[in-house]
């Protein structure tokens, strides 16, 4: 192999590395860190806030509807959930990227008194 060609070789190998970098960029899932809820909360309160942040310019959204981020990437909102358990779906994407999801499981108590533990009689 000539020179020549070895430094063609070098040259377009960094090419084609620099281009699959940045294609990557592309493609991949934004950064996504859902702050509140946290995973597994019971409350009493049907009123929830949700608050996190991600990678400005990214489309958040919460069991598929759209929400505003800020020119930071935070986000936030409160939802009003119904008895009973209900699961979020929270979704940051860029672009043409793939999304980079959460799901966070919230039970709303109705109420009602929640026992963990089964009595039993003789």
């Amino acid at each position: 192999m000539t020179l020549n060609r070895i430094i063609s070789l070098v040259v377009l190998v960094l090419i084609v590395g620099y281009l699959g970098f940045h294609l990557y960029g592309l493609i991949a899932p934004p950064p996504l860190e859902v702050l509140l809820p946290v995973q597994g909360l019971t409350t009493s309160s049907k009123i929830i806030e949700i608050k996190g942040r991600t990678m400005p310019g990214a489309r958040v959204e919460v069991n598929g509807n759209p929400i505003m981020s800020d020119r930071t990437g935070e986000f936030g909102q409160t939802l009003v959930l119904s008895g009973g358990i209900n699961t979020l779906t929270i979704s940051a994407r860029k672009r043409y990227s793939r999304p980079a999801t959460t799901i966070r499981q919230i039970l709303i108590l109705d109420g009602q008194r929640v026992s963990t533990s089964t009595r039993g009689g003789i």
